[in-house]
């Protein structure tokens, strides 16, 4: 379904997928190698990505997902995990009929485009985490035991 969006960076009609009983919210500009951008919470495309874009879309078919309970995507009843929002980007990714891309994710984005790539990794080209964190808590007095579990939970789920 035609959506219409954009804000000051950048005009373009977006769709709503039916993915696991969201209508997840996306944007297709250009041709070439996909790229699918994965903005940072509680932002969207065009706050995060809007001014790059048009650079972007010159050489690549750049898809811009809004997760769930962001922008155009509306919330559902559901916790929002990573491991639900890399299947929602799974999922569209199937759903386009696209074999394989490359993924650049700002923050929230980035920690979701990690968990994709340990989930399916037959979907990820090139993986760019932008601003995220992983590994230790910035605490000098970290240890191996003080590392974040939320990336280690994803790993063994």
């Amino acid at each position: 379904m035609p959506v219409t969006a954009g804000g000051p960076q950048s005009a373009a009609i977006g769709n709503l997928a039916p993915i696991n009983g969201l209508d997840l919210y996306f944007e297709v500009h250009g041709t070439g190698r996909p790229l699918v951008l994965l903005h940072g919470g509680p932002l969207t495309i065009d706050l995060i990505f809007g001014r790059l874009i048009p650079a972007l879309a010159e050489g690549h078919q750049v898809i811009g997902v809004e997760l769930q309970g962001h922008g155009h995507t509306v919330d559902i009843d559901r916790p929002m995990s990573l491991q639900d929002l890399a299947g929602d980007v799974a999922s569209l990714v199937d759903h386009l009929a696209i074999e394989e891309a490359d993924f650049l994710g700002f923050s929230l984005g980035s920690m979701v485009e990690i968990v994709l790539a340990l989930r399916r990794p037959d979907l990820v080209g090139k993986l760019v985490p932008w601003a995220t964190f992983c590994g230790h808590r910035h605490d000098p007095e970290a240890s191996e035991d003080s590392a974040d579990p939320c990336l280690f939970q994803t790993v063994s789920s």
